[in-house]
């Protein structure tokens, strides 16, 4: 198992990486697929992340240099080692202090408002035409929410950003009632025991 290194520590867990720059060559196909997708977008691999909170979780994290916009591969890790693809998405910050994800997630509910969280949900959509959502729905947020803010591409931002995010998800009193595992997959798109496919986003 390969060592962990803490990269923040955040109100809602710790977050970790291996230290990786490229995928494993054992990593699952749909991932290699969702990966070839972001860099044919300019998307480059910083790194992996996990929460102490939610150990089964792994987010692959991407930055496109100067951009306004990070993206995510998800997948779950079984006790016995055995993994799971469970979804992409894009997410950005404004100036505002709010924040944007565009998913394949299915959500229930997508904006809370109060706390500045926009979520929109495409769950057939390919990473290169949910990147393309995302981009037109940064241009109408930036009418009301300020400019969109370039990414910081460090895995220290992103888990800042991911951490702040959950945060003001929990101070939702519709968002408390849930556990917490279900409040971090809504969070970050994740997922669970289902197969997604690539370019679709339709489960199996």
């Amino acid at each position: 198992m390969l060592n962990k290194k803490i990269v923040f520590e955040g109100q809602k867990g710790l977050y970790s990486t291996t230290g990786i720059i490229a995928l494993p060559a054992n990593e699952s196909p749909k991932v290699k697929e969702a990966e070839k997708i972001l860099q044919k977008l300019g998307f480059d691999l910083l790194g992996d992340l996990s929460c102490s909170q939610f150990a089964a979780v792994v987010i692959y994290c991407y930055v496109k240099p100067e951009g306004n916009t990070w993206a995510t591969i998800m997948k779950t890790v079984t006790e016995q080692g055995e993994s799971k693809f469970a979804g992409y998405e894009f997410f950005t910050d404004f100036s505002s202090g709010a924040s944007l994800t565009t998913t394949i997630t299915k959500l229930a509910i997508e904006d809370f408002k109060a706390q500045k969280i926009f979520r929109r949900s495409h769950p057939d959509l390919g990473p290169l035409e949910l990147y393309n959502r995302h981009q037109a729905y940064i241009q109408e947020l930036e009418q009301k929410q300020g400019m969109a803010k370039t990414v910081d591409d460090t895995l220290e931002a992103i888990a800042a950003s991911i951490d702040d995010y959950l945060v003001r998800q929990n101070s939702n009193s519709i968002q408390t009632i849930t556990s917490t595992i279900a409040t971090y997959i809504n969070a970050i798109g994740i997922v669970l025991n289902k197969e997604i496919s690539i370019g679709s986003g339709k489960r199996e």
